[in-house]
């Protein structure tokens, strides 16, 4: 998390602090497109117990809302 904190803004990587349920913090990091076509970003979120990281690359448009209802169903399985 800290490594893409630092490197937010140099090479097309945004990285932003959002709000998770349940998480102490969390960072949305939108990465530079490999394709014209594809976003790809990391959603990351710290639990007492430990950091949950999901990853996923989509066409044309990723929301957070679709990373965040990710974490959430791993973050209950665990």
């Amino acid at each position: 998390m800290r490594m893409f904190k630092a490197q937010s803004g140099k090479q097309h990587i945004v990285a932003r602090t959002i709000e998770v349920p349940r998480a102490t913090r969390a960072l949305l990091v939108t990465l530079p497109a490999g394709a014209s076509t594809q976003r790809s970003k990391y959603l990351f979120a710290a639990y007492r117990r430990g950091v949950i990281q999901v990853n996923m690359t989509a066409p044309n448009s990723l929301s957070a809302q679709r990373l965040k209802a990710v974490l959430s169903v791993v973050a209950r399985a665990r």
